[in-house]
């Protein structure tokens, strides 16, 4: 809750919670102490109760109580790059395909350019299909994307509505999208269904059947226990269970406007609302939205 989060903010001076790493003495506009970030003789480091904020003139560290937290917790943030592509929306198919080109085309230039980069096709192998289909030379490289580990496909053929189709068309979705995915090379292991509006209870089950021991879901689920967290473990009434991520509240959307040149004032307003709500020390944040292509410089992030 952001607003528990600012009044936790305004009630803990920062001062004190940094001087459980460091000694401070009073100086002018909060304090000074020596930087516990890197190793000096001469304090350099100052924080500032009145502005909430620390920061290193030595080494050039800074931020408030939540990087503090995150440096010395350990915090990871796990930037997972990505599009939602519904096929058919407010435009007809043939107008969306003509999008999800190009877009294909930027990721798989992406991914050739940033070795270290990694994108996640919307849990659809559909979306290979159809550019594929305008594209039939990009099978190679689509194909080489995930053999290096750097292309999420699949599980599913194509996103679907989990509540109105029939238990067996689910299954033959996911029967289809295996056999599509292990024909590129390899499957998301993960249940991936970031914008459904429910979920049957046997979710787990049918991830089981499959050997998938993740699922990843936004809507249709509250707070099981009145507290929203990212980490759930699912139990279906037959025992089966998955390892279940909650998108927040903000969906998988949260981290669009990272790939923005104001990344820093876009940071600030999502990051403590994923802390808050994190199970652990390791914190996804998606980058993506709905028909986009990837951020040109992902490593400016």
């Amino acid at each position: 809750d952001p607003i528990r989060i600012e009044d936790a903010r305004r009630q803990h001076k920062l001062s004190d919670i940094v001087r459980g790493l460091t000694k401070l003495r009073p100086a002018a506009g909060g304090f000074m102490g020596l930087c516990p970030f890197h190793k000096e003789k001469t304090a350099s480091f100052h924080v500032s109760d009145v502005k909430g904020t620390y920061k290193c003139f030595g080494c050039g560290e800074w931020g408030d109580v939540f990087d503090w937290l995150m440096k010395v917790n350990g915090l990871t943030f796990h930037l997972i790059m990505h599009t939602h592509w519904d096929r058919e929306w407010y435009l007809p198919r043939a107008a969306f395909l003509a999008r999800l080109v190009p877009a294909v085309g930027e990721i798989l230039d992406l991914l050739e350019r940033e070795t270290r980069a990694r994108f996640v096709l919307d849990g659809q192998t559909v979306l290979a299909e159809d550019a594929c289909s305008v594209e039939p030379s990009w099978r190679d490289r689509i194909a080489a994307a995930v053999g290096r580990g750097q292309l999420e496909v699949g599980p599913w053929y194509v996103l679907a509505d989990e509540i109105i189709p029939s238990g067996e068309s689910l299954l033959r979705n996911l029967l289809q999208g295996a056999r599509d995915a292990t024909a590129l090379g390899g499957r998301m292991d993960a249940l991936y269904s970031p914008d459904a509006f429910g979920h049957p209870g046997l979710l787990p089950q049918l991830a089981g059947a499959f050997g998938i021991a993740a699922a990843v879901v936004w809507r249709g689920l509250t707070s099981p226990d009145g507290v929203d967290r990212d980490l759930y473990r699912w139990r279906a009434p037959g025992g089966d269970e998955v390892l279940l991520h909650h998108l927040p509240l903000q969906g998988y959307e949260i981290g669009s406007d990272l790939a923005h040149p104001a990344l820093d004032a876009a940071w600030r307003a999502i990051r403590p609302g994923l802390v808050a709500r994190s199970a652990t020390s390791h914190i996804a944040v998606f980058v993506g939205a709905d028909h986009h292509a990837p951020p040109r410089d992902p490593a400016a992030m």
